[in-house]
């Protein structure tokens, strides 16, 4: 069976329960007539299970873990998270 290919961030770890979208001002748009970068953009967020806070679905953390049929690929981590997350460094 074919893998799920989906980026490396909360929209595709085992701990993310989508709730919504909202408006995110960090969230990078381009424009697919021109060359043009806008900010701000309602993308999916939710509750991320592992740390009990709100967090967008382009957020990445370092307990990521994703279900076997999802092959991920790397992307860039956001500028800000939704809530701050208290990792542990261990």
């Amino acid at each position: 069976m074919n893998k799920i290919c989906m980026p490396k961030a909360c929209v595709s770890c085992i701990h993310f329960n989508p709730i919504g979208r909202d408006f995110d001002s960090t969230h990078q748009v381009t424009n697919e007539f021109s060359s043009a970068v806008a900010y701000g953009a309602r993308i999916p967020f939710g509750i991320c299970s592992m740390y009990g806070v709100e967090c967008f679905s382009t957020q990445i953390c370092n307990r990521y873990s994703a279900e076997e049929l999802i092959e991920v690929v790397d992307v860039t981590n956001r500028s800000e998270p939704r809530e701050p997350i208290q990792e542990s460094i261990f």
